[in-house]
């Protein structure tokens, strides 16, 4: 199975190289040769402009579901992948490469986040997704954690002021991320390129990276100036957010929000920096946008967003019972399980989905919480195991399938199935009479065991007519050696009953002898069987 994922992933990863060169094949057919060079795009003047005034991002959202937007989750944030469309047609603008992901290019393992030109930008797929543009599959750095922005090269724009754009959307990614250096942050498509693509091709032929690092960064200063910096840090499944707003003086108190300006949250400002413990259970996995209204003493409001992931899966393990193995008693249910935002219960059903029972008493797995919690993802991860009892009289001998569900304090459920065998609670042998003639006394012989022991063999003929009983049990390890390896029966050893019945109580004719082997938990076995007595005693 792992090779066959393997196979498939290096096939979509083949796949989506051989895309880009289609792409990009698409895009400049109708460009001569001699013109594909960064040095004829247009406006590459080399000259450091700012934003344009009233720069705007729309959005164009891909379909989701196409080969261009599969919608898996980006990984976490590394920082920000620039790319040129290397497309000089005339109207190879923002709007026409959005409009291309939205129609013929759908079908292609080729996208990217942001597309942006000389006058705007669209988004075209959202930060929360992975986009198809670094070319190093699904799981590498550029692909799984990386925001990207397409430059647009169109002749009829202006490169010096879509790299300007470009690169105030750059710190904008940066600053909602908690990114507040470029350094580290900033990545060239060349720096994932399965094939050392030359790309960013302009700022790379014209040595301009620098200077696009180093006016985002001057960008980024500005907003931490204008709206404060924060910070997200998770510690035993508790999200603290904290920070020192702009002009943190005059801010009263700093209100926190989550996603569609759901209320989490409030701290007052102390020596101009404030810290605010979330409660994890308001949080699902996945990524969210925390709000963050600094408010102040005038009643005044500056709002910051800040992008946060819960990049953690909950996790559980059955240890006991193990698949196939056999059970004899009571069973023991054990294991362990973690959320982000804790453990609640855990249920326990068998088979049809029969309830059994529920237990929240988690206790201590040091080694759990050593293996999985190093970073403090889950909360209240050391308090993990939970163990519950099934008691014998539930389970009845054979195959069963056990089916436990821990609960996370959020409400969602993980699911783990075993399925195993409960073994037989007792066992006998009527070794005599067999169903012949006899004549004399008749000895009755054989073994019995149970869970609990045998107290004793009870005799019966016929009508239930009661002959006799007796509690001393005698040696068998045959039967101990065949039938109690796991140790499961009771002084199984001593399995072997014999009683003697006087064939004065026996008339001529056919007779049924009845033995009851009787437990010390009082539970009983029977052995039936038909003899017959040739001549009276």
């Amino acid at each position: 199975m792992n090779n066959h994922i393997a196979v498939k992933n290096k096939a979509k990863h083949l796949q989506r190289i051989l895309a880009v060169l289609i792409t990009a094949a698409l895009f400049t057919v109708t460009i001569s040769t001699s013109s594909v060079s960064a040095y004829y795009t247009s406006g590459a003047n080399g000259r450091s402009l700012e934003v344009i005034p009233g720069f705007t991002v729309n959005q164009l959202l891909a379909p989701a579901g196409t080969a261009c937007r599969e919608q898996q989750m980006l990984r976490s944030f590394t920082g920000v992948t620039i790319h040129e469309t290397s497309n000089w047609s005339g109207n190879a603008n923002a709007r026409m490469h959005a409009l291309y992901l939205w129609d013929a290019g759908r079908n292609n393992d080729v996208s990217w986040h942001y597309v942006v030109d000389s006058t705007t930008a669209y988004q075209c797929i959202p930060e929360s997704e992975k986009s198809w543009h670094a070319g190093d599959t699904a799981n590498g750095v550029g692909n799984a954690s990386t925001i990207s922005i397409e430059i647009c090269d169109n002749a009829s724009g202006n490169f010096d002021q879509a790299m300007a754009n470009a690169e105030w959307l750059a710190a904008d990614v940066l600053y909602r991320h908690g990114v507040y250096n470029v350094s580290g942050a900033l990545f060239q498509h060349h720096d994932f390129s399965a094939f050392g693509k030359n790309c960013p091709i302009t700022i790379r032929d014209k040595g301009r990276w620098g200077e696009f690092c180093g006016k985002t960064q001057r960008y980024l200063d500005q907003m931490v100036g204008t709206y404060g910096s924060y910070s997200v840090a998770t510690t035993n499944g508790n999200i603290t957010i904290s920070g020192t707003p702009a002009n943190a003086s005059s801010v009263s108190r700093v209100d926190i929000y989550a996603d569609d300006y759901k209320y989490v949250g409030s701290s007052s400002i102390a020596n101009e920096f404030f810290s605010c413990t979330l409660d994890a259970s308001l949080f699902t996995t996945g990524w969210h946008v925390l709000r963050i209204g600094a408010i102040n003493s005038d009643g005044l409001v500056r709002w910051s967003n800040y992008s946060y992931v819960i990049n953690v899966d909950s996790r559980m393990v059955l240890d006991n019972p193990v698949t196939g193995s056999t059970y004899y008693g009571d069973l023991s249910v054990d294991g362990w399980a973690v959320s982000h935002v804790g453990i609640s219960r855990v249920d326990i059903y068998m088979d049809n989905d029969q309830w059994i029972g529920s237990t929240s008493n988690l206790y201590a797995r040091n080694d759990v919480n050593n293996a999985v919690n190093n970073a403090g993802l889950y909360k209240n991860g050391l308090y993990s195991g939970y163990s519950y009892t099934i008691d014998a009289d539930l389970l009845t001998e054979g195959v069963h399938v056990i089916k436990v569900a821990a609960i996370s304090r959020d409400g969602t459920v993980q699911w783990a199935f075993k399925s195993f065998t409960i073994g037989a609670k007792s066992g006998m042998c009527l070794d005599s009479p067999q169903s012949i003639e006899y004549s004399g006394d008749i000895a009755v012989r054989g073994w019995a065991v149970s869970l609990d022991g045998i107290s004793r063999v009870d005799i019966y003929v016929d009508d239930n007519q009661w002959i006799g009983s007796t509690p001393n049990m005698y040696e068998r390890s045959d039967v101990n050696s065949i039938i109690n390896s796991q140790g499961q029966y009771k002084d199984a050893l001593h399995s072997g009953f014999t009683y003697t019945i006087d064939a004065s109580l026996l008339t001529v004719g056919t007779h049924i002898i009845k033995v009851a082997a009787i437990s010390k938990d009082g539970t009983v076995q029977w052995a039936v069987r038909e003899f017959t007595v040739s001549s009276a005693g």
